[in-house]
């Protein structure tokens, strides 16, 4: 089961749009470090309105901090799943301001027990994600030493750990950018 997952969220949006998101990065550097970044504090709630239920249904992970900022990107850690529900705050409110907007998120947990990535524009969503023998299959049909080597062995296992996060970056990277030249080309996303 995945404990900590890491999500970077980058918002692609005009000047008007931009405002909110320079008014979350602000608020978010303004937050002490002391005790995390924690993401609710970017809504309208107090400390104790903050129970594992409203985190769960707002956010979608049991806790979630932002790790770093920089321009239009949000770097964040989260407790066993992505933080969907903020994302999809995130969106609604950037849509809302800018209909060509678009909202990029790639994920994945520290095992890799899971990868995914998300694409948000006026048209809806898109996105898949894939388990960790889903991603092993990957790395066994990408590294050609796996094939000389005993599948239960310390040495199998070395090897699909030592290429397994560049081949989960490379599916991510592959699966986004069909989805930007299907934009660029004017096909909606599915």
């Amino acid at each position: 089961m995945a404990n900590h997952v890491k999500t970077r969220v980058s918002i692609n949006c005009n000047e008007k749009a931009q405002i909110i998101v320079d008014r979350w990065r602000e608020a978010i550097e303004q937050m002490s470090d002391d005790q995390y970044k924690m993401v609710w504090r970017l809504f309208e709630v107090t400390e104790e309105e903050v129970t594992y239920e409203w985190m769960l249904q707002n956010i979608g992970s049991k806790w979630c901090y932002v790790e770093e900022t920089w321009d239009n990107e949000f770097s964040l850690v989260s407790a066993w799943d992505w933080p969907a529900g903020l994302v999809d705050w995130m969106t609604d409110q950037v849509l809302a301001l800018d209909e060509d907007a678009t909202i990029t998120v790639t994920y994945e947990d520290e095992m890799p027990n899971f990868i995914g990535y998300q694409f948000y524009d006026r048209f809806g969503s898109v996105g898949d994600g894939i388990d960790y023998d889903t991603l092993s299959e990957l790395v066994e049909t990408q590294v050609a030493e796996l094939a000389d080597v005993e599948p239960d062995s310390d040495e199998y296992f070395d090897i699909l750990h030592e290429h397994i996060w560049d081949v989960a970056y490379q599916w991510q990277d592959e699966k986004l950018n069909s989805i930007y030249e299907r934009e660029t080309q004017g096909v909606d996303s599915e």
